[in-house]
């Protein structure tokens, strides 16, 4: 029975953890296709491959976030109706403002993208990442603040919500930068000046 476990957790890992959300990386919706997903086949939480919906590598618009960012994925479960689903969150900031990052945040506010997550790693080990959104997409709402004391923040509170059958699935690092058309490619959004 898929309900049914086989092992436990052992509490006496070593203290090595960070916490936190270090980048966001944002994926167009029609760029991705849900049904084409490969999940690992012990490791049912991990996806292996994703397959983009042109042949060519999706790409994935980096964010970098100042602390703090987190992403909490909170379980509604009602055992009468049988059902169990996660309604997620993330919360971040951008700092500064500027006409080139409002209208990319706001393309996103008004599209359904789903949504990389980059978790602060480990000492010595490669980065963590979670696909948010990867079912329904994420709704995203971006809330420009100035400040009002030149020490204040200026940039943008950002606010996205998405609801899921399960948990944000772990992606394999080895599809993330993948050029070969069977992954997602990280693609950086280029600092823009202004005059």
């Amino acid at each position: 029975m898929k309900c049914d476990i086989g092992n436990g957790h052992n509490l006496r890992t070593c203290k090595n953890d960070v916490a936190g959300v270090k980048n966001i990386y944002f994926i167009n919706w029609d760029e991705l296709n849900y049904k084409d997903f490969k999940w690992d086949a012990t490791d049912t939480e991990r996806l292996t491959n994703v397959i983009d919906t042109g042949g060519t590598p999706a790409n994935a618009y980096k964010f970098e976030l100042t602390r703090p960012a987190n992403f909490d994925q909170a379980n509604t479960v009602d055992r009468v109706a049988g059902t169990s689903y996660w309604d997620s969150t993330l919360t971040c900031t951008v700092k500064t403002q500027d006409s080139a990052t409002q209208a990319l945040l706001k393309a996103v506010s008004y599209g359904q993208p789903r949504i990389l997550v980059e978790y602060y790693a480990k000492k010595g080990e490669a980065p963590q990442y979670v696909l948010a959104g990867e079912e329904n997409g994420c709704m995203v709402a971006v809330n420009p603040v100035s400040g009002a004391a030149l020490a204040d923040f200026k940039g943008y509170n950002i606010e996205i919500k998405t609801e899921e059958s399960g948990m944000a699935s772990y992606v394999t690092d080895t599809i993330i930068g993948d050029t070969a058309g069977t992954g997602i490619e990280i693609v950086l959004v280029e600092e823009t000046t202004t005059p």
